[in-house]
């Protein structure tokens, strides 16, 4: 599945059950070369690096190399670069983890940029996938635009916004009226962050998901984007 595909939102409200088995049987992270998985694989072996730290000499003799055994977690692209790297290396005590993540890194990052781009121009347009759809939770579609921008980070650091472009963002895409956006303006004035925004929606149209189902209007076909009734703006194409 790509990475916008994950980003819709019944696909985005299902992947935390995929999510919940992420090691191998040898108790190691799984990757399967996704580049917007990349930085969250890079973190669970730094924090299985960090756990490993204290074993005694008999368990590491044991186990063997870390960056040995990482390599059982690898499939897809990622095993495929693994199979290119050098043995020796990837059993060094000290670099051959490094030597692990750098050659991922190296192997990935075109791509990476790529999709970075790809995921910028989706998140920066009004009433994408990316925008709450009709019946969706206000919670629901925060994490999701949270989501969009931490692995649009990961993929790609350059591509990082200021706090207001967000907000405004986050904001544009809530389907709301106008009015209820001058709302939320008005209360949080001047001081327009995504904290704040977030507060504002969550505070002032929490159940808004349930009278749109109430309302008996039909969700359509996948993540598409609705004209939300009152709303002054055409959401969607």
């Amino acid at each position: 599945m790509s990475v916008l595909e994950c980003l819709k939102w019944h696909n985005f409200s299902m992947s935390h059950d995929e999510a919940a088995s992420t090691e191998s049987k040898t108790e190691v992270p799984r990757f399967d070369g996704e580049a917007s998985k990349l930085a969250e694989y890079q973190f669970r072996v730094r924090l299985k690096q960090a756990r490993e730290r204290n074993i005694t000499d008999t368990k590491k003799k044991e186990w063997g190399p870390l960056a040995i055994r990482l390599i059982d977690g690898l499939r897809g692209p990622a095993l495929q670069v693994a199979r290119n790297l050098k043995i020796d290396k990837l059993e060094e005590a000290d670099g051959g983890v490094q030597y692990l993540l750098s050659s991922l890194q190296a192997a990935l990052q075109p791509r990476s940029k790529q999709e970075a781009r790809e995921l910028y121009q989706v998140g920066a347009q009004q009433g994408g996938v990316l925008s709450r759809q009709q019946g969706e939770p206000i919670p629901s579609y925060v994490l999701r635009r949270k989501a969009w921008y931490s692995m649009m980070l990961d993929l790609d650091n350059e591509l990082r916004l200021p706090e207001g472009i967000l907000a405004e963002q986050l904001l544009q895409n809530a389907g709301i009226s106008a009015d209820h956006m001058l709302l939320i303006r008005t209360a949080i004035q001047s001081d327009m962050t995504w904290d704040k925004v977030c507060e504002e929606l969550v505070a002032q149209h929490s159940r808004i998901h349930e009278k749109e189902v109430k309302g008996g209007k039909s969700f359509g076909k996948g993540d598409r984007s609705f004209a939300f009734k009152g709303g002054g703006k055409n959401y969607g194409k």
